[in-house]
């Protein structure tokens, strides 16, 4: 194979694989934007729902046209809008189908509970009713949590898609490069080891002809120009071999002499040949700038001809674009000599107008005594490779900015969630109070003539209210460990286990518990907080004690270097209670309102643990569990030394 053959080969395949990377990088475009337009659908289900949950509330207590119809015009949205949207993925079509069944299963269930209202009218005494209500406003809430956990777990699954999507791509492109890689580096290296071969033996042949041995061949069987070449020598050699004393034949000798000269000489342009083929543009300048040689691959990158180079040396400076040009000619046209390799981008205007980038590489050819002969440049067109970069990079700062337009939303909404969390569990504790101070005054009035069906009605609505106020409290308290003003100082956890052991004492003597604690540090934090952190811990393994066992509490601690944050503590809390399993429920028992036991074995409304996640990580640390069914638990605070960022947004 001719060595141009095999550099046109070597330069074709980076083209057809940067082609390949590029249709991998569009799919990846596509799939980033399918996935996005899944992610919104799912949020939209997300957010209407949750209006719905909303306006079945409000329907409940007011009964008014205004919630009902603005209910019926969400649901209608809402279907209408999953009606329109189709998944690829078997899985996620499931979540949508059972988004759409659940849908239609509340739009029944509300429309039964709008007939049985307007069918019995404002009977607002009969509790049976009223029951009948509740329960079926309870069921609309269940299939709504149902329709957001269906939504959530179709965020996840497209989120999985979008990262294996991604990740294959990412592979297939990484692939590709080594494999291009290793191909142009093995045909690089083969046809570097074949023409210095060839050359070698030419070099030898030439001189053991030179010192007089004309019976030496050199011919080779390789088909490229080096061979032709070669074999040319031989032919030469063989015409020598002839050559006698005389006048005439000398003369002979001499024309033989010229032909394999030109021989040579048309050899040596078909290796120049070679070199005017190569993808790049080269040129050779003398130290007085003027071109000595220009490959033809100017014509293709800047439109003017190689000609045109030579006959005009400051043609070069006057195709960079004006914006680049001070910098090019301080940097490299203007400096005598180039002892280090020079690199950089530029761009120039084609003769068309058109810009182009340039990837410009320049070195100095020096003799042996330091003289400068000239210089040897590469220029090479990185237009394409630019384009790429300029794209990735608006694609990097448009998915920057929509993260912090997202981020903002979410503290906006965090905060609206958590202002409305504080009044309305503030706002709602004056009514129930009046139920209960009602209750009470009915109880004392007219106790004595009320049936015992009558007085189990006001027993429940009591426990009821009740109930509901330790909720709101409950919900009071969390709301305020996020919204507390930081008031941070050193504090020893040995006091603040001993000030939380001081408000349980009523509660550690009536179990008979046994609290044991031992080397606790001293660390920047809340006070107030650190003493509520230990209470609720401290009181859940008092109330989920073993059956005839009293409840044993050990507290202690482990100090450790963080690399690059200082040190840290970890702060656990055993207990031999009841456990837990730890595999199937360790998150669910720090959501708010998340209960692994009914209210019949244990009370409480099932919040003690999420105020102190919500404490912990205020205090840039971690909240975490480990626990057996029937062995017990232990919960790990993990706090650092100094004051950190806090992680709750």
């Amino acid at each position: 194979m001719k060595i141009a053959t095999k550099l046109k080969i070597a330069a074709l395949i980076p083209a057809l694989i940067s082609l390949v990377i590029g249709f991998a990088l569009f799919f990846s475009v596509k799939t980033v934007q399918d996935a996005q337009r899944k992610d919104r659908a799912a949020q939209r289900i997300i957010s209407g729902m949750n209006e719905l949950s909303s306006l079945i509330g409000e329907y409940v207590i007011y009964h008014e046209d205004r919630p009902l119809q603005q209910f019926l015009l969400e649901h209608d949205s809402i279907e209408r809008f999953t009606a329109a949207i189709r998944f690829d993925q078997g899985e996620q079509q499931q979540l949508l189908e059972n988004i759409r069944r659940d849908m239609e299963l509340m739009k029944g269930i509300f429309q039964k509970l709008v007939s049985n209202r307007r069918h019995h009218g404002s009977a607002e005494d009969d509790a049976f009713i009223k029951e009948v209500e509740n329960r079926l406003a309870g069921r609309l809430l269940v299939w709504a949590r149902g329709v957001v956990s269906h939504a959530s777990d179709l965020e996840r699954l497209i989120a999985g898609q979008l990262v294996v999507t991604q990740r294959k791509i990412s592979s297939l492109v990484f692939a590709l490069i080594v494999t291009t890689a290793l191909f142009l580096t093995f045909l690089l290296l083969g046809m570097t080891r074949s023409i210095t071969a060839s050359l070698t033996r030419l070099r030898e042949g030439t001189e053991s002809i030179g010192a007089g041995d004309l019976d030496h061949r050199v011919a080779t069987s390789d088909g490229d120009e080096i061979g032709d070449l070669s074999r040319a020598f031989d032919r030469m050699t063989g015409r020598l071999q002839a050559v006698t004393v005389s006048r005439d034949t000398l003369r002979q000798e001499v024309e033989e002499r010229t032909k394999a000269e030109a021989a040579l000489e048309e050899s040596l342009a078909k290796l120049r040949i070679i070199a005017d083929f190569t993808y790049d543009w080269e040129h050779w300048r003398s130290p007085d700038n003027r071109f000595l040689y220009v490959s033809p691959s100017c014509e293709r990158i800047t439109g003017y001809s190689r000609e045109e180079f030579i006959e005009t040396p400051e043609l070069y400076s006057r195709i960079v674009h004006p914006d680049d040009r001070s910098r090019v000619v301080e940097h490299l046209i203007g400096r005598e000599s180039h002892r280090e390799l020079c690199e950089m981008e530029f761009r120039i205007i084609r003769r068309d107008g058109r810009e182009r980038w340039i990837a410009h590489a320049c070195l100095a050819v020096m003799d042996d005594e330091g003289r400068m002969l000239g210089r040897r440049a590469c220029d090479r067109d990185i237009t394409g490779r630019k384009r790429v970069e300029e794209e990735l990079e608006k694609s990097r700062k448009d998915l920057e900015r929509r993260v912090r337009e997202r981020t903002m939303e979410l503290e906006e909404k965090n905060k609206e969630l958590e202002d409305f969390t504080f009044f309305a569990s503030h706002d709602l504790q004056e009514p129930l109070r009046k139920i209960r101070t009602f209750g009470d005054l009915l109880l004392l009035k007219t106790g004595s003539s009320l049936n015992e069906q009558s007085l189990d009605h006001i027993s429940r609505m009591q426990r009821a209210a009740e109930r509901m106020q330790t909720l709101l409290r409950s919900l009071l308290d969390y709301s305020l460990v996020a919204g507390k003003e930081q008031v941070f100082k050193r504090v020893d956890l040995a006091e603040s286990l001993e000030e939380s052991l001081s408000n349980l004492e009523v509660l550690v003597r009536e179990k008979g518990a046994h609290v044991e604690a031992r080397d606790l540090p001293v660390v920047e934090a809340d006070p107030e907080q650190m003493i509520q952190l230990f209470q609720n811990l401290i009181g859940n393994a008092l109330k989920f004690q073993r059956a005839e066992e009293p409840p044993h509490v050990k507290v202690y601690s482990r100090t450790y270097e963080e690399a690059g944050r200082g040190k840290a503590h970890q702060i656990y809390v055993e207990d031999n209670g009841i456990g837990f399993d730890a595999a199937r429920y360790l998150h669910r028992i720090f959501e708010p309102f998340r209960r692994l036991h009914g209210r019949e074995e244990f009370e409480g409304v099932g919040i003690g643990l999420g105020i102190c996640r919500k404490i912990v990580e205020r205090h840039g640390g971690g909240l975490t569990a480990e626990s057996t069914p029937g062995e017990g638990s232990r919960f790990i605070i993990t706090l650092p030394e100094k004051r950190r960022a806090n992680k709750d947004p």
